[in-house]
């Protein structure tokens, strides 16, 4: 993005460079650069790596964040994102037993580091977790949020490896240049409805009549149709960004990209001024009632 320009030194500046150029609106929003941390477990994984070769390869700035440093605390003060890739719950908390690995190797964040996580959220940050790491988020910080195919049998529902149809809401920033009805990566993915007491907005979902698979393998389209696939929740003075999807699955889904690069980006002023769309989702007729909410925070 170029500013302060005139109409000639503008012209002459595309016509040098080849470029095409557009005009953007007036009162645009600009956003600064987000001090970005990627949560890098001992106990390796593969998408944590694919998740920083990508960032890497597109010029973000970033810390890798050890267990040590999550324990360290007062995250708020050095970050305002904490990226954490596909991986587990216990991954994260646990890690490697004792006696499996040397000393400094063992073990994850733990309680204190949950602790330590929740704060930095209710002080203002962005958590950004991607795929299977929402479980984390959503039993760790008892969010109000349910992974509805999280107990079905493999007999009754199965996707793993494949590109489906989602409805996205692209005046939410996070699915801000994605088209009304996006392809994106799915592998094992949760899929998400919202308990008592959620505050937050649900930006992409799964379409509520049809098989949404384009490629791969799908079975039990019925237990997807009309639930969320992305959706901030708010907690404090900041937010968790669940992302049930792979948008940057081994740096191969191009167009999937700016669903991470924009969570990334997402927080805030541009968090704070993004205009609700209660109207994008609510649960489908067919959810079951009686569901209470879940139990408040970490202690």
């Amino acid at each position: 993005m170029i500013s302060g320009l005139g109409g000639s030194a503008r012209t002459s500046l595309v016509s040098d460079l080849h470029l095409q150029a557009s005009g953007s609106p007036s009162g645009a929003q600009g956003i600064s650069q987000p001090r970005i941390a990627v949560y890098r477990p001992w106990n390796p994984s593969m998408d944590e790596g694919w998740t920083r070769w990508l960032l890497e390869r597109y010029d973000f700035e970033f810390t890798s964040l050890r267990n040590a440093d999550v324990l360290a605390g007062d995250l708020r003060s050095r970050y305002d994102v904490i990226l954490i890739a596909d991986m587990g719950s216990n991954q994260i908390m646990n890690g490697f037993t004792k006696g499996s690995v040397p000393p400094r190797y063992e073990g994850g964040i733990g309680d204190q580091g949950l602790r330590e996580i929740d704060r930095f959220v209710r002080e203002g940050g962005s958590l950004v977790v991607l795929n299977n790491a929402s479980e984390f988020a959503i039993e760790q910080l008892h969010l109000p949020v349910r992974n509805v195919v999280e107990d079905l049998d493999p007999a009754d529902y199965f996707l793993s490896g494949s590109i489906v149809e989602m409805e996205v809401d692209p005046s939410h920033p996070i699915m801000s240049g994605m088209p009304s009805r996006a392809s994106v990566v799915v592998e094992g993915s949760p899929v998400f409805t919202t308990e008592e007491g959620f505050e937050g907005a649900v930006f992409a979902k799964y379409p509520a009549e049809g098989s949404p698979l384009l490629s791969g393998y799908l079975l039990g389209e019925e237990h997807l149709q009309g639930y969320a696939s992305g959706l901030e929740v708010h907690r404090g003075e900041g937010r968790v960004v669940l992302l049930g999807m792979r948008p940057q699955w081994r740096g191969q889904p191009f167009g999937n990209f700016r669903i991470l690069f924009n969570a990334i980006l997402y927080g805030g002023p541009l968090a704070e001024a993004a205009p609700g769309n209660p109207e994008f989702w609510s649960p489908p007729d067919d959810e079951e009632e009686g569901e209470e909410g879940m139990p408040d925070p970490v202690g």
